[in-house]
Formats: structure tokens, C-alpha cells, sequence
């Protein structure tokens, strides 16, 4: 029986929902973390597919996924669609392809697809998504909404200067910042997980996703989105309407890689 060892984590948002997509999917599904233990997981467990994120990419993971004892496996990362963050990653993978030491197949951004098959990259490893989201959580309940601005922080930290000047004390937006627990605002409420989330998506009377990376969500829930632009907040929020990929049908669709 196919038995899928996925590395636990709390902060990668695509890896969180493919592994929400696989435990959907699939009976035989184990979760770990895998940090300083992986060989000894993976010999007590014998998983025929092993999912990592390359977030948490460590010279332990490094000298696993090069291990030639482990070339029956089926070894995949994870890529988080965090376009602030696409450089680094498509330079590491790069690097890893021009050592000729990827023994791997990553689920990416689409994003990031067409510049590491110029790059060399076998497109047989890679498994791209454009605009996933966990369709087992988000989705729109037709709540009443408030009149609060929902923004979601990048990575970056230098996102908040889009934020700053409708700020308390500067005005009385009823703006309220979440995923970047270092921007130091009495407004910011730190890490929103996928049920608050949605719950913020469905309640909110407004967002403005300033990491790029939640646009399929906003779309699931029908909140009005501001653009990410200088003076946003003076603009009318627009519903979006763009093509989404639940991770339902994307699993589905990918299954003959995963197992």
C-alpha cells in the first residue's frame, strides 16, 4: 500500500494545502517533523513518497534527496507561492539542477515553470499551480460583512510602508494586519490560519492581499479586493474574477506523480 510521509508545518501556505489535499485523497498519509530525524523516520515508516518544502530547506534535506540508497522513492518538494520570495527559490533549484543533484519533482508557482525550463530544469520534474487554493475550507457563506479592512502582509517587511499612513494614530481606517508577526502595529494580530482565515475572508468587508499569494482564496470567499498600489485605500474594491485551481481536482489531477 502507497504510504505518503509529509513533512509537518506551520507556516508554508501551498505546502499546507497540499498536504490538507493529500490526507483528502489519500488513507495512507503520515505527518512528521521531519527536522534531524528524516533518515530515521523514513526507516522506521518506509513511505514510497516523501513531501518536503524547500522553505525548510536544510543541509539534512540536501544530502537526503542526493542519497542514490533512496532513488526508488519518490522525493517531492514544495515551492510557496510567494512572489517577493521567487528569486531565492529559483535560484537554489537552479543550483541544485547545474550540480545535477535534484533528485526531486517540485510542485511550484507557475510563475516559476517557464524560467527553470530555460534554465535547464527537466519539465518532467516539475508540477506546476496557478492560483490553488484548499477548497475543503475556503468557500463563500454569505455572511454578513463588517466594515474592516483585511490586509495580508508579505514576507517582505517593507510591505507595511503601502499601510502605514492609514494607521492609527494617522487615521481611524478600521484596517487589521495579519501573517507578518514582525511588523509592530497595534493593528497587526500576527498569523491567521485557514479556518480564521476564511472566516476573515467571509466577515471582512474588504482585503488587500499585499503577499500575492492569497488571490484564489479572496476569490473563493467573494470579498472586494483593493489593488496593491500607492493611495489603494482611496479606491473602490473591486470583486475579482480570474480562473482558480481547487486542491481537490489538482490532487486528482497529479496523482500518477504523487503515488
Amino acid at each position: 500500500m502507497t504510504n505518503i510521509l509529509i513533512h509537518k508545518n506551520s507556516y508554508s501556505k501551498t505546502h499546507s494545502i497540499i498536504t490538507r489535499g493529500c490526507l483528502y485523497a489519500f488513507p495512507n498519509v503520515r505527518l512528521e517533523n521531519l527536522h534531524n530525524n528524516i533518515y530515521d523516520t523514513c526507516l522506521s515508516s518506509r513511505p514510497s513518497t516523501i513531501i518536503l518544502q524547500i522553505e525548510e530547506y536544510t543541509q539534512e534535506i540536501h544530502q537526503f534527496i542526493n542519497d542514490k540508497s533512496l532513488y526508488d522513492k519518490k522525493i517531492i518538494l514544495t515551492v510557496d507561492n510567494c512572489p517577493s520570495l521567487f528569486d531565492k527559490y529559483k535560484n537554489l533549484i537552479l543550483d541544485l539542477h547545474k550540480n545535477e543533484l535534484l533528485n526531486v519533482s517540485l510542485i511550484l508557482p507557475i510563475d516559476l515553470y517557464t524560467p527553470l525550463v530555460e534554465g535547464g530544469v527537466d519539465q518532467n520534474k516539475l508540477i506546476p499551480y496557478h492560483r490553488l487554493y484548499n477548497d475543503i475550507i475556503f468557500n463563500t457563506n454569505h455572511s454578513t460583512r463588517n466594515n474592516k479592512i483585511l490586509v495580508i502582509l508579505d514576507r517582505d517587511i517593507s510591505c507595511i510602508d503601502y499601510v502605514k499612513p492609514y494607521l492609527y494614530p494617522n487615521t481611524n481606517k478600521p484596517i487589521v494586519m495579519v501573517n507578518n508577526p514582525e511588523v509592530e502595529y497595534d493593528q497587526n494580530i500576527g498569523l491567521m490560519f485557514d479556518f480564521d482565515m476564511n472566516n476573515a475572508l467571509n466577515s471582512f468587508g474588504s482585503v488587500l492581499d499585499l503577499s500575492g499569494s492569497y488571490e484564489a482564496e479572496i476569490i473563493a470567499c467573494s470579498i472586494p479586493a483593493y489593488t496593491v498600489e500607492d493611495n489603494w485605500i482611496n479606491n473602490e474594491p473591486q470583486i475579482l474574477n480570474k480562473d482558480t485551481t481547487q486542491i481537490t481536482t489538482f490532487i486528482q489531477n497529479i496523482t500518477e506523480r504523487l503515488v
